[in-house]
């Protein structure tokens, strides 16, 4: 597993393991200091997405991103 996808991985689960917490009834102190810790796996999750290097082709002038799979003809009016 990459970097990055253990850090969104890691980040959700955070998130979610947040959200059941509330569910569960814990005490509010509880919940508040897990809500002030939560920025933390967030800004690592975007940091590490940020820092992967992408591996695809350059793109020339006239193309626009997303669209490398598929083949020029099926584009529309392009």
């Amino acid at each position: 597993m990459k970097r990055h996808e253990f850090a969104i991985l890691l980040a959700t689960t955070y998130l979610f393991a947040y959200m059941l917490l509330i569910e569960a009834g814990v005490t509010f102190t509880a919940v508040a200091l897990v809500f002030a810790i939560s920025p933390v796996p967030v800004l690592w999750m975007v940091y590490e997405i940020l820092r992967a290097t992408y591996n695809g082709k350059e793109l020339r002038q006239e193309e626009q991103w997303g669209y490398q799979d598929r083949a020029k003809e099926t584009l529309g009016m392009f």
